[in-house]
């Protein structure tokens, strides 16, 4: 069993799409997990998808924005986790797919 899951934000951009259930389902059975990880640049990212692609007005947005902050831990990108995620690709570690 993993000790910590980290978020990417294709899997929390599935908890809003009606156009893929089975990948919907999947990303809710990933929030079962108690020790999630997500960073700001992960935030960013679905802030942009849930404005652009599913047209949510911002006060949505940032009520998401709000209770994912609330839900998981969260982490700043800096360049040492950014080298990190480089030697993942690096060494072909691999990650959660959906």
């Amino acid at each position: 069993m993993l000790d910590s899951i980290f978020m990417d934000t294709n899997v929390l951009v599935y908890l809003y799409s009606e156009n893929e259930p089975a990948k919907s389902k999947k990303a809710r059975q990933c929030l079962e997990h108690e020790n999630i990880w997500i960073s700001t640049q992960v935030l960013n990212e679905l802030s942009n998808v849930l404005c652009r692609k599913f047209k949510i007005s911002y006060l949505d947005i940032l009520n998401v924005m709000q209770e994912l902050e609330a839900s998981f831990q969260i982490t700043v990108v800096t360049p040492t986790i950014r080298a990190i995620a480089l030697n993942f690709k690096l060494f072909n570690i691999k990650h959660l797919e959906l």
